[in-house]
Order: structure tokens, then C-alpha cells, then sequence
């Protein structure tokens, strides 16, 4: 049977380029060059996500793809305009452009995320899938947070995060895992599995060092 070294999979070059990415970060002289390519991070990411896919699954993945994109994207656009979901916070410029100033990179991050996520608490059923990754999507944001707002991907209102954010967060995440509960239900994809403690890994030493 044919073998695929290591080297030449998609989750190798996931690694690699976090590894890259978090000493990158943790340099002083270089944290500035590697921040601003945070958005470059977050395409390679979803594009070794795309590549681990198979053929059979491409289909489906698009579908929740699209669906949590547009749903993590105009769930953003509605808290920073308004006020009303997550807190008072905007963006900043880190994360690239996007029209009404939310980054279009913000809705990937949902999908990729959330779907990285599915592909551990996926073995559960039905709604027993959607609380548990909102719960771990919910736990990761708090990870998040710190590091976010440190290196400016977002500003909140008196550098106060609310806890109105982890509710908002925690509610809207639902609606993803069922999406993807609906669409990939038995479906694996390695690449996607240990992005997720790849990204845990890689905030929690930057929540450390920063």
C-alpha cells in the first residue's frame, strides 16, 4: 500500500507554520512583522483544511462552510454595531478588511473553528454534539481573549470583556455544530482535528509569554 510521507501532508505544514507563527510572536523584534500577517495564518489554515478533505466530503464541508460564515459574520457585524451580543468592542486592523469594518476573515475563522472542533465531539448525538462544542468553543474564546485584544485583533469598551460575550458566543455556537452535525455527520478529517489543540497550544503559550 501506497504511503504518504508525513512531510508532504497538509498537517505537517499546519505545525510547521504555527511553530513559525508563535516564535515569530514571542520575539519582540519580530512580533510586529508576524502579527501583521496573522490574516495569511488564517487562510493557510483553512486552505491545509481544505486539502485534507476527501473528494466525497468537499461538497457537504462547503455547504457548512458557507452557512457559518455568513452566520459567525453577520452575528459580528450586528455585536459591533449594535451592541447587543457580544459587548461594546470593535476591530482593528489586524485582521483585514471587510466591509461595515468587520474583517471577511472573521467568518472563516468561525466555520474553521467550529468545524474543527465537531471533528472531536462529532461521535456524539445530536444535540449532545451542539452543547459540547459550544461549551469547547465557548472555553477556547476565553483562551482566546487575552492574547486577541493584547496584539489588537479587537478593542473592547474600557478593556472590559463582558460576560455577555461568552453567553452570545456559547448561543451562537449551537447553531454551528448542528450545521455541522447535519452536513458531516461521520465525516473525519484529520488536519481540522488537531488544528483545534494546535490553536489551544498555541494561545496558551502566547497567554503565558505576552
Amino acid at each position: 500500500m501506497k504511503t504518504t510521507l508525513f512531510l508532504f501532508k497538509p498537517l505537517f505544514w499546519t505545525v510547521a507554520v504555527f511553530c513559525v507563527g508563535l516564535l515569530g510572536l514571542i520575539l519582540p523584534t519580530t512580533r510586529p512583522l508576524f502579527n501583521e500577517i496573522t490574516p495569511l495564518n488564517l487562510l493557510f489554515s483553512a486552505l491545509m483544511v481544505f486539502l485534507s478533505l476527501k473528494e466525497s466530503n468537499l461538497t457537504p464541508f462547503l455547504k457548512g462552510f458557507a452557512l457559518v460564515s455568513i452566520l459567525g459574520w453577520t452575528a459580528e457585524c450586528i455585536g459591533v454595531h449594535t451592541g447587543w451580543l457580544f459587548g461594546q468592542y470593535s476591530y482593528g486592523s489586524i485582521l483585514g478588511w471587510g466591509p461595515m469594518k468587520i474583517p471577511l476573515l472573521i467568518g472563516l475563522n468561525w466555520a474553521i473553528l467550529s468545524y474543527s472542533i465537531y471533528q472531536w465531539i462529532g461521535f456524539l448525538n445530536g444535540w449532545r454534539s451542539w452543547i459540547a462544542g459550544a461549551s469547547i468553543m465557548t472555553a477556547f474564546d476565553a483562551l482566546l481573549e487575552p492574547v486577541a485584544t493584547h496584539l489588537g485583533y479587537w478593542n473592547w469598551a474600557e478593556n472590559s470583556i463582558p460576560w455577555t460575550n461568552y453567553l452570545t458566543w456559547w448561543l451562537l455556537s449551537i447553531p454551528c455544530m448542528a450545521i455541522w452535525d447535519y452536513l458531516t455527520k461521520g465525516q473525519y478529517n484529520q488536519t481540522a482535528a488537531w488544528l483545534f489543540w494546535i490553536q489551544v497550544l498555541f494561545f496558551g503559550i502566547l497567554n503565558i509569554v505576552l
